[in-house]
Order: C-alpha cells, then structure tokens, then sequence
C-alpha cells in the first residue's frame, strides 16, 4: 500500500512512486548495479563528479536492504546508486551505518531513516553531502 515499483533490465533502472514522502514530484532517480564492485566504482564517480556521497550500508528502506550511496546534482536531482540485497515485507526505515564520504575524508553520521523516503532528519543529512 502506498508503493509501486517498475524495474527496466537494460538499462538497469527503476522507477517508483510513493505515497505520503516530503517530496512532491520527483523525489530522486536511482541506478541499480548488481555488484558491490560495480556499487564502489559509481558511487566514486558520483562522488568526483559532485565533491562528496553520503553511503548507506545496510540500509532497510522501500521494501528492500542493501547497500547505497546518495548525491545530488547541479540542478537539485537527488541520485541515488545502490545495490539491493534482499526483499522486506514491510517498508523499512534505517541503516546499519551511515556516512559521508568526500573522497580521502569520512564523516560518521547518526543513522538517518530512509533517506528515500523522504524523512526530515535523513533529508537534512543527505543534503550535507550534496554539492551545493
């Protein structure tokens, strides 16, 4: 309830709507990789390209786990990279660990809930690693 997902195969991108996030509109796009090899090479472009990421690993959010890294670009578009790990049967909010990585320097962060989904304190957090 609340939730609908589609996933393309090539290129390997989904698209999902939810119902009751901050964000009106477009919340965020995101790009799925099936490795964690593949997970660490895109979110370092992302994070050369913007100045920093914020990484979620363990993350529990959107009726999956798994592991993401987060920026945003130059227009305010939220990205989100992230490989998933298994399903949930409930929505699922939070990470196992959470930081900002600006390439050669980490910031341990409190973990935020679900930074997809929209909640404030995740929200502000992502925002600290955006390239504003």
């Amino acid at each position: 309830s609340g939730y609908a997902k589609w996933m393309l195969d090539d290129p390997l991108v989904n698209f999902a709507i939810s119902v009751g996030g901050a964000h009106e509109g477009v919340g965020h796009l995101g790009i799925q990789v099936d490795t964690e090899d593949e997970l660490s090479e895109r979110s370092a472009r992302a994070r050369d390209a913007a100045g920093a990421i914020l990484v979620e690993r363990g993350a529990q959010c959107c009726y999956a786990t798994g592991n993401k890294a987060w920026t945003e670009d130059p227009q305010g578009v939220r990205w989100e990279t992230f490989r998933t790990t298994g399903a949930l049967a409930a929505a699922g909010a939070g990470a196992a660990e959470t930081f900002i990585d600006r390439g050669g320097e980490t910031e341990t962060l409190d973990s935020p809930a679900c930074t997809c989904c929209g909640d404030e304190s995740a929200t502000k957090a992502q925002n600290s690693a955006s390239c504003r």
